[in-house]
């Protein structure tokens, strides 16, 4: 489940919607509160943030691109042990 600062579909009334922060009613898919402020952020994921293609760009050094998109666990050992293993064999 992703967070957002959006209001969920319970708070969503006929007459409109209530804001998440003082339950002030708003006006149907209002984008800011009047009352205290709040407005509805756009929803951008940790994946949305990450460029593919730049990512694809580091891959060229096996694990780099798993790194930059946050796998940093797996990146780190294709890096650091399945790299220089296959380096290895293939001398071998």
């Amino acid at each position: 489940m992703e967070y957002t600062d959006a209001p969920s579909a319970a708070t969503v009334t006929p007459s409109g919607m209530i804001c998440p922060h003082c339950d002030h009613l708003l006006p149907a898919n209002s984008q800011r509160c009047d009352q205290c402020g709040w407005h509805r952020e756009e929803e951008q994921s940790a994946e949305g943030k990450a460029s593919d293609a730049f990512a694809v760009l580091l891959s060229l050094v096996p694990g780099l691109g798993h790194i930059y998109k946050g796998h940093t666990v797996l990146g780190l050992f294709i890096t650091l042990v399945l790299t220089p293993m296959a380096l290895l064999t293939t001398l071998l």
